[in-house]
């Protein structure tokens, strides 16, 4: 066996014959169906119910990728059957998440639908439901958000949990496909690639059906080079790294930036219809608004105030709100520790409205349970949420997260890794590697220890003053965390980082990606 690739299976604890399975060809036969299951059945039969009656149905999505392609896997899949149908993907800023009460009563109001799904929303939507019921509209419900004590009373519920689907938990556009499959007949391949590419967006654990399905994404954007996903990148070989880095943070950009509702549902019929001259004007705005996306939140992270000593990172950021999650992503991966980014509320100038971070250990559901007699309001999942206060409460809140994140410190977590010589960095090492993905949530990209640099010959990034420079004309050393004050009064450092190839101008090279320097 490789002496490299003997590395790597040590490093993951698996065998050969575990190897052999993970690089087989993808195939559906590893991924449940739910043609079978109750709730399914009896929503596929109430949307042939409504084309039989010429029923319009409303799809009612969500702002973020995970609802833009659950909502554009539904809206293809009723064209398909020759259903009418609308979109509504609300706004962040206008509507907020989920199907509200007074969107419900404009939606019963309109007359112009005869059943509503909704999709990444809605388990707990219970006065909007309820109201669509009394008025005489069924309500299907897709969803894979944490069910409270009893969902939402719709007419039928398609969730990962009440369908008792598998081990791993499941992206919403995930969901939206395996439904399709009952609700058509077969297996879409494109829809299959909207479903991996949510598996991605939602940080779901890359193990079993979502390692499987976000596989066969990969493999149908490779075959049909899917224009509505090759336009948003310009790069050629599209993995799960560039669906992450590049295509999915400009779908998300359009909610983050947008206000109008009207623009952010633009992408739905972007994602559900074929590709023509309007598709492209559409891929063009949705890059330029992730550009200004990008000088936005590296503006504000310059101008953030903050103490990296303090037990925590809590700033405010005169940004829009979507943004702050983004700069909390930026924070805690710079600091490893509970970070919270907040900026005023629009057209409430008394209100704050943020983020909240955490590493492993913290529970910020837990925090924010704590801190709810200083919030408006605060929801979220173990290692993120989001919160809204009153300016008046934020120096408050801003020492009892210091007082909690002292109280619950999070776990020092030992990093693993596999010794590297500058010899073992080669191209056939970084296909080897490869051949372990896709990398994401639960299933990483190996860390490697590359020990004794000399740094003094090291260069770096004009602008950023970021590490970037070239090792004997081998391979290139690049960080986004370590600039020239981490190497100063060291000669000789180790770094810890991950090997990949980059691409640029057509060409493709091999880096060494530094995370962070063994002292």
């Amino acid at each position: 066996m490789d002496a490299f690739l003997g590395k790597l299976l040590d490093y993951y604890q698996i065998t050969e014959e575990d190897y052999a399975v993970l690089t087989a060809k993808p195939s559906f036969s590893s991924i449940p169906f739910l043609d079978k299951d109750p709730n399914v059945i009896k929503a596929v039969a109430r949307i042939k119910e409504a084309k039989e009656k010429n029923q319009k149905v409303l799809i009612y999505g969500d702002y973020d990728t995970d609802g833009v392609m659950s909502a554009s896997i539904l809206k293809r899949s009723l064209t398909l059957l020759g259903i009418e149908s609308a979109a509504y993907l609300p706004s962040r800023y206008k509507d907020g998440y989920g199907i509200t009460l007074e969107n419900a009563k404009k939606i019963a109001d309109s007359k112009r639908y005869g059943l509503v799904i909704t999709v990444d929303n809605g388990v707990a939507a219970f006065d909007a439901i309820n109201y669509l019921k009394e008025a005489g509209l069924d309500v299907i419900v897709i969803d894979h958000h944490e069910i409270q004590g009893e969902p939402a009373d719709c007419y039928a519920l398609i969730h990962h949990a009440t369908c008792s689907y598998g081990t791993y938990p499941v992206s919403a556009g995930y969901l939206s496909f395996i439904f399709s499959i009952a609700l058509l007949g077969r297996v879409d391949a494109y829809l299959s690639t909207l479903g991996g590419i949510s598996t991605i967006s939602d940080m779901m654990p890359l193990q079993g059906y979502n390692r499987e399905i976000v596989r066969l994404a990969i493999q149908f954007i490779d075959e049909n080079r899917y224009q509505q996903i090759t336009a948003l990148t310009k790069s050629r070989n599209i993995d799960a790294d560039v669906l992450s880095m590049e295509v999915i943070p400009t779908i998300n950009a359009i909610g983050r930036l947008k206000e109008n509702p009207a623009e952010v549902t633009r992408l739905v019929s972007y994602f559900a219809e074929s590709f023509n001259e309007k598709s492209y004007q559409i891929a063009s705005w949705m890059k330029e608004v992730n550009e200004n996306r990008k000088k936005s939140t590296k503006a504000a992270m310059d101008e953030l105030d903050y103490d990296p000593n303090d037990p925590a990172v809590v700033a405010v950021a005169n940004v829009s709100e979507g943004l702050n999650g983004l700069l909390a992503n930026k924070l805690i991966g710079k600091y490893g520790k509970v970070t919270c980014v907040l900026s005023p509320k629009k057209e409430d100038n008394e209100c704050l409205v943020g983020s909240i971070r955490s590493p492993e250990g913290f529970s910020v559901t837990k925090a924010l349970d704590e801190l709810a007699p200083l919030t408006i309001t605060h929801g979220g999942h173990a290692n993120a949420g989001g919160v809204s206060l009153l300016i008046a409460n934020y120096p408050m809140f801003k020492k009892r997260l210091f007082d909690l994140s002292t109280a619950y410190p999070p776990i020092e977590k030992e990093i693993s890794y596999i010794d590297l010589s500058v010899e073992d960095i080669t191209s056939k090492n970084v296909e080897l590697i490869n051949t372990f993905a896709p990398f994401g949530n639960n299933w990483k990209r190996p860390n490697f220890l590359l020990t004794d640099l000399d740094s003094r010959n090291f260069v770096f990034n004009r602008k950023t003053s970021c590490l970037s420079t070239n090792i004997q004309n081998r391979f290139s050393l690049f960080s986004f965390n370590l600039e020239r004050s981490d190497f100063e009064g060291k000669d000789l450092v180790s770094l810890i980082g991950t090997l990949k190839f980059n691409e640029f101008a057509g060409r493709r090279s091999v880096q060494f990606l530094a995370d962070s320097i063994v002292e």
